[in-house]
């Protein structure tokens, strides 16, 4: 009778904690000044409305507890201008880590977000559509640099003043607190070929090659300083 009253007590504890209303976290979410509606659901499965971001989505992953971690997968989309879907999860050596990043950022969606300068996003556009991306950071020092970060980016459509430029992509990967590029490019009129680093002190490295038989995109690219052969060093 004993073990049938345990059983009980236990199933009736994780239905409650199961369902417990996300609306509970709602006013330690306002105290971070994060401007989105009232959170519907629950914590384990829910969603939101963000000002910028549009509509925010998550659902507990369970199977992620066999390896020892809390987890949820995301889902933020707004209309034609992003989507992002990845499962964010704490492990037991205080890692936060983003696993399976993917999904498109429009170039409006990075200017709206202050991720890129007003005068590119004014001479640019473009769409970034990510591929299993994964990143992680240690919770004891949450930095906007991950120590970790791989995975494929690639830039589509590229339209700088109204000249087309085609679509390029950007591997990357982390090794000894350092990130390291590749780009290249996919059926684009300026053909490149680009190493880039960007070294634990913030130090940006640009080393390669670029082509082009588009004599306006010549010009362009003149204009701006760049040769066929590209050495940049950029301290951010």
């Amino acid at each position: 009778m004993k073990k049938y009253a345990l059983l009980f007590f236990i199933s009736f504890f994780l239905f409650l904690i199961g369902n417990l209303p996300a609306n509970l976290l709602d006013s330690s979410v306002r105290q971070l000044n994060v401007n989105i509606a009232t959170l519907e659901g629950s914590i384990w499965q829910g969603r939101t409305q963000h000002s910028k971001l549009g509509v925010i989505k998550w659902d507990f992953l369970p199977l992620a507890l066999l390896q020892a971690k809390l987890s949820w997968r995301m889902d933020i989309e707004q209309e034609v201008q992003h989507r992002l879907v990845f499962d964010i999860g704490v492990n037991i050596f205080k890692q936060l880590q983003l696993r399976d990043i993917a999904g498109t950022l429009s170039s409006t969606t990075l200017k709206m977000l202050a991720l890129l300068p007003d005068n590119i996003a004014n001479a640019t556009s473009f769409v970034v559509q990510i591929n299993e991306l994964n990143a992680s950071w240690d919770t004891d020092d949450l930095g906007i640099r991950p120590n970790e970060l791989q995975g494929l980016l690639q830039v589509k459509n590229l339209n700088i003043l109204g000249e087309h430029l085609g679509d390029y992509q950007l591997h990357i990967d982390s090794e000894n607190q350092q990130l390291n590029g590749v780009i290249t490019e996919q059926d684009a009129q300026i053909k490149v070929q680009l190493k880039a680093t960007l070294s634990p002190a913030n130090l940006l490295n640009i080393q390669g090659d670029i082509n082009t038989s588009n004599q306006n995109i010549r010009t362009l690219l003149d204009g701006i300083g760049i040769k066929d052969k590209v050495v940049f060093d950029y301290q951010l």
